[in-house]
């Protein structure tokens, strides 16, 4: 019987949420093709202001995501005891 490791899954969800979270931010910087710029945060042109900082935080939640979610799928891979060359090959 198989039982389930809900920590690293848990980390993932994190992952998938961080993720979002630095996408959704990015949008928030980045002009659209659609042209209303209303929405848009002028984070790059005030380098020194909180505003600027805590964004550009928020962006690098979704490297960070990225990490968490490879890291913890690489966890269950190298946990199965089947040898799966397809999924190592689609995860490199």
């Amino acid at each position: 019987m198989k039982t389930r490791n809900s920590s690293i899954e848990f980390l993932k969800i994190i992952g998938i949420f961080f993720i979002v979270i630095g996408h959704c931010a990015q949008s928030l910087c980045t002009p659209s093709l659609i042209g209303r710029d209303s929405y848009l945060l002028d984070a790059y042109q005030q380098p020194g202001s909180k505003t600027a900082f805590f964004v550009a935080m928020l962006m690098q939640l979704a490297q960070l995501g990225n990490y968490i979610f490879f890291i913890s799928s690489a966890w269950f891979l190298i946990g199965s005891k089947k040898s799966r060359k397809e999924k190592a090959l689609q995860l490199a």
